[in-house]
């Protein structure tokens, strides 16, 4: 029985063992299959850019970029400068007097829109969104 049993695992052994090799095999041929589809690259000269024309568009390139910041630091300097400005000519009671004084145009233009105007909720979004822009 022990040997009817060794031959039967054997054999079973031996199935397996086919089956992984039949497996390896297919493996080996799909890569050799994909290898042969992949396709190679073509060198075109007539696509690729002269080294004189690539370092000239980057020297021009660099050039524009370091004027592009020299004008983005001069319009930040005159931004600060207006802001600077507005400061000394605006009293800062005289702007909350300002601004108190259109919320109230504002307020009243919500009553006299409510009592006009056919859609009031559109007005009254109209309404709150221009106070909101008073109000920054």
């Amino acid at each position: 029985m022990d040997d009817r049993r060794l031959e039967s695992d054997v054999n079973i052994l031996k199935r397996r063992y086919d089956t992984l090799n039949n497996i390896v095999n297919n493996l080996k041929n799909q890569d050799n299959e994909e290898t042969k589809k992949a396709p190679t690259m073509i060198i075109q000269p007539d696509k690729f850019v002269d080294i004189n024309t690539f370092t000239e568009f980057q020297k021009n390139y660099i050039k524009d970029n370091n004027i592009l910041s020299i004008r983005i630091e001069e319009n930040k300097r005159a931004i600060d400068e207006l802001r600077e400005a507005f400061k000394e000519k605006v009293n800062p009671q005289e702007l909350r007097h300002l601004e108190e004084y259109m919320l109230n145009k504002l307020d009243e233009f919500k009553i006299s829109a409510a009592k006009k105007f056919a859609d009031k909720l559109d007005s009254m979004k109209n309404a709150k969104y221009l106070e909101t822009q008073v109000s920054i």
